[in-house]
């Protein structure tokens, strides 16, 4: 083997090294969590963690990709035309319903509707989040045990 063809194969095998590398960095990129996302930027198919309890009020939300474990999926939004705060009470109650009829729209396209093992919830806005213009439930599906690993479409 002469020093050309020497070089040349250890050119290509750097190459193939490099590529290799850059493949396993964006991969370890899809699994890092995006961050601070408010409820208002939220869309169907996102995944997220919670910033604290399930039961806190809160009014943003650690978007994540789905890939990895994670705490939820946006399943859609419900808006409200309330131009005053109706109060967290009013809006859990009509939310049942509401959400319900977003569970058949976001599952619609598969066969027999969400797997087992899911609960439906949603996220009411805070009045200050309401205050400044977000009039919307987040509904999204959440593992009954642990957390969801992967998209629940």
């Amino acid at each position: 083997m002469d020093a050309h063809t020497s070089a040349s194969r250890t050119a290509t095998r750097l190459l193939v090294a490099a590529v290799v590398f850059a493949g396993l960095l964006s991969a370890c990129a899809a699994f890092e969590e995006i961050g601070p996302t408010g409820l208002a930027d939220l869309a169907p198919g996102d995944c997220f963690n919670f910033t604290g309890p399930a039961t806190a009020e809160f009014d943003h939300v650690n978007q994540s990709p789905c890939l990895p474990s994670h705490d939820a999926e946006v399943l859609g939004k419900v808006a409200f035309e309330e131009e005053e705060y109706p109060g967290s009470a009013w809006l859990n109650g009509v939310l049942a319903n509401k959400c319900n009829r977003v569970v058949e729209t976001y599952f619609a396209d598969r066969f027999g509707g969400p797997q087992e093992g899911l609960m439906l919830s949603w996220i009411v806005p805070t009045e200050a989040s309401w205050d400044e213009g977000f009039h919307a439930a987040i509904c999204f599906a959440a593992a009954e045990r642990g957390q969801l690993r992967g998209s629940v479409k």
